[in-house]
């Protein structure tokens, strides 16, 4: 069995308990009714604040702070409820919230390293962050590998992270190589929680990994997302999205491409891949379990989707263009692998390490080999092959019809002639 070491305004009137903004857009108060505007240099009708920071710090539990067009050179700490909004104003809608030498203001839940966050919500409800460009370009660098460079992070916080663009989230110079640099990034510890709808964000340029979720306690749900990873990384594996250790939830609609290793350029001559979606577990306690992956449009990675979980699903997913390795591996157990479309995969087009998995209606177009079944105990019916080498490997010797409504249509020949060496990747997660 091969195993696997796994281990991101407008003019303000205020009319009949709503604030109008440019076009005549009308948008509602705060929970509490208590409405702030910021604007880097207060030329933003009805700005009251020239910094987010000072809004936040003024602003009761409950209210809603509209940003205006601008770059604002500071990093954001919230406490509290709140909504924080981008707002257009007249013909410009891009508040930038990029520091400059940016610091340390929190710690991992897990590790206690120091985080760089440019935005920080810790132990708060119902923050949402909705319509600002968070830049990480001129935050480092830092101290070597030993602070974590964060774009936005929710530290035992729930709420909302919408329409942000995370871009540019990296160490810089020299510093390549560190496990750092996290687009979107949530994590829940010592018994609390975190309960976070990811949607509709851009990332690109991070480090290490778009969007984060770990620990036990965090679920989120990450959808309609477009991540964008370096293309070939020379230094660093990254991965699109991960959600490990512990950690719950559904990834679904994003578009996630180009998680690529460089030094892995051959199924014997790799030290790691690079992942567009992983789900990792390293023991029964942290091992993932009611994980969705479903309807995403994947490409260009080493390894697709790794899914370290048990009990959980990776449907209808269309991936393409696998380098090196496998469209979906599976290492976990008691999964259901169906529907999906998976073309052009280096190796297989489907791995299974992991068992008592049903993999059916799936749909596979030109890899060398169509499922692999290295652990075997698997329920293997209704796939679609279409200019494979070998459609199954080992070869079936008879029916296999545990865990299906009906028998396996699996039962033609196999041809293993000119089928390369298969062997395992190993991905290279991350836990600040």
């Amino acid at each position: 069995m091969r195993g696997r070491t796994l281990r991101a305004c407008a003019l303000l009137v205020a009319l009949a308990g709503f604030l109008v903004i440019g076009g005549g857009s009308a948008i509602a108060h705060g929970d509490d009714g208590t409405t702030l505007v910021v604007d880097d240099d207060l030329a933003c009708p009805s700005a009251d604040h020239p910094t987010i920071q000072a809004a936040v710090d003024a602003a009761p539990p409950g209210s809603t702070i509209y940003v205006c067009p601008g770059v604002y050179d500071e990093q954001v700490e919230i406490a509290k409820s709140l909504e924080i909004v981008g707002k257009d104003f007249g013909n410009q809608d891009a508040p930038i919230v990029r520091p400059v030498a940016a610091t340390p203001n929190s710690t991992s839940l897990t590790s206690g390293n120091p985080i760089t966050a440019v935005i920080v919500a810790d132990h708060a409800k119902d923050v949402e962050i909705e319509g600002l460009t968070v830049d990480g370009s001129t935050a480092g660098p830092h101290n070597g590998c030993a602070t974590q460079l964060v774009g936005i992070f929710y530290r035992n916080t729930s709420g909302e992270i919408e329409h942000n663009a995370v871009r540019n989230v990296n160490l810089g110079t020299g510093l390549e190589g560190c496990q750092s640099g996290q687009g979107i990034f949530v994590q829940s510890g010592n018994g609390k929680y975190s309960n976070v709808e990811i949607k509709q964000n851009t990332l690109h340029e991070y480090q290490k990994t778009g969007i984060l979720a770990n620990e036990i306690g965090t679920n989120v749900d990450v959808a309609g997302n477009t991540v964008s990873g370096l293309g070939v990384s020379p230094i660093i594996a990254q991965n699109g999205i991960q959600i490990g250790w512990g950690a719950k939830g559904d990834v679904h609609h994003n578009s996630v491409i180009n998680h690529l290793y460089g030094p892995c350029v051959s199924t014997t001559v790799c030290g790691a891949v690079a992942t567009n979606v992983l789900v990792f577990g390293p023991d029964a306690d942290t091992r993932a379990k009611d994980v969705s992956v479903y309807e995403n449009v994947l490409g260009k990675a080493q390894v697709n989707v790794y899914f370290e979980a048990d009990k959980s699903k990776v449907e209808k997913n269309l991936i393409f263009d696998t380098d090196v390795f496998d469209g979906i591996y599976v290492p976990g157990n008691s999964n259901r692998i169906h529907g999906n479309t998976i073309n052009t995969s280096d190796e297989s087009a489907i791995w299974l390490d992991g068992t008592k998995n049903q993999v059916s209606w799936n749909v596979v177009n030109e890899t060398p080999e169509g499922i692999h079944d290295e652990a075997g105990g698997n329920s293997i019916g209704y796939n679609a092959f279409y200019n494979v080498v070998a459609k199954r490997t080992p070869a079936p010797t008879a029916l296999n019809t545990t865990a299906l409504a009906t028998p396996t249509a699996e039962v033609e020949e196999v041809t293993l002639v000119g089928l390369p060496s298969l062997t395992a990747p190993t991905a290279s997660e991350v836990r600040p």
